[in-house]
């Protein structure tokens, strides 16, 4: 089990942890850290936890394999003003809440208010992704969120398959590549998330096809975001990851008002722009710094650079600009 120090949540940190030859003794030593919600074990059934979470300011998550196991507050209320939303990846949890039961399954999603205490239930194998987000952050885009309080959103929901794809394709992304870029992840969560949960309330069929328009888009966004530093990305790239056509992605980015190139260099200046005003990058070159962000043309970087930011690159890192 590997717990995170306090105050290295910034640098995104991930806390490991896996059930070994004592489940029972392992889940207790582990809610003894208080490092997440407390999971209990199901009498007489077999338990296996092996989950990672990652803490962020302003979003939690928690990915894990569980088995025999429940986890919420469990007799114990948590703060009003977050919300946890739990998606069954894959198997079979059940959701117990005020009184009611419901049953979630492959990619089904449910959003709960931990101010009132729940239980998520896993008796049998489960992939599972948790997500702690604060209420007014969702509420921002998605309006009042209490009525999809304790109500499956089914996994063919709009941006619920993008939200865990997305979510996925953050996990997988190296620490150093996430902490960079964390307050465009947490960004682009609370706006999945909010999506989901707002498409679940609403019953307009024309909510659907912005919605689906929105998620791709913003998964599309954040996978580019992974991928700034190799010089060989483009369209092509992009639509066979995410099985649509190169002609949707550009269609994508015109409803948003750019275009795929735009989008692209956009980041790379702006991560170039960063390195040149970081003391840790003082020691690299301007065209190591342009080559890391992605660029393969000096000429080039020089020229967008000072067009983006009216200044020149030597001018940002000497502080001139």
């Amino acid at each position: 089990m590997d717990i995170p120090v306090p105050g290295q949540s910034e640098c995104f940190t991930p806390m490991r942890f896996a059930t070994g030859n004592q489940p029972s003794r392992d889940l207790r030593l582990l809610n003894e850290r208080q490092a997440i919600l407390p999971l209990e074990p199901i009498a007489g059934a077999d338990v296996h936890a092996d989950l990672t979470q990652w803490p962020l300011r302003g979003l939690g998550v928690l990915s894990a394999s569980l088995q025999g196991v429940r986890h919420g507050p469990l007799g114990r209320s948590g703060p009003c003003d977050q919300l946890y939303f739990g998606i069954t990846v894959s198997g079979r949890s059940i959701v117990e809440q005020g009184g009611g039961t419901l049953a979630l399954q492959d990619g089904d999603a449910v959003l709960l208010a931990p101010s009132d205490r729940f239980v998520m239930m896993h008796r049998g194998r489960v992939q599972f992704l948790g997500l702690r987000l604060p209420r007014a952050a969702v509420e921002s885009h998605a309006g009042n969120v209490d009525r999809a309080m304790m109500r499956v959103i089914h996994r063919d929901t709009p941006a619920l398959a993008p939200l865990t794809r997305y979510m996925r394709l953050v996990l997988e992304s190296t620490h150093s590549s996430i902490t960079e870029l964390r307050p465009a992840v947490v960004r682009h969560v609370h706006e999945l998330a909010a999506s989901a949960i707002g498409f679940s309330q609403a019953s307009a069929a024309s909510a659907a096809g912005v919605g689906v328009r929105a998620a791709r888009l913003r998964v599309i966004k954040a996978y580019v975001a992974t991928r700034l530093t190799d010089p060989r990305l483009n369209v092509a790239d992009v639509a066979g990851r995410h099985h649509i056509t190169c002609r949707y992605v550009h269609k994508l980015f015109e409803y948003d008002g750019t275009t795929f190139s735009e989008f692209l260099l956009r980041l790379r200046l702006d991560r170039a722009h960063r390195a040149l005003g970081d003391p840790a990058h003082a020691g690299f070159t301007i065209s190591t710094i342009a080559f890391n962000a992605g660029f393969t043309d000096l000429s080039y970087f020089n020229r967008t650079f000072k067009r983006r930011f009216n200044a020149t690159p030597s001018q940002v890192r000497r502080g001139d600009a």
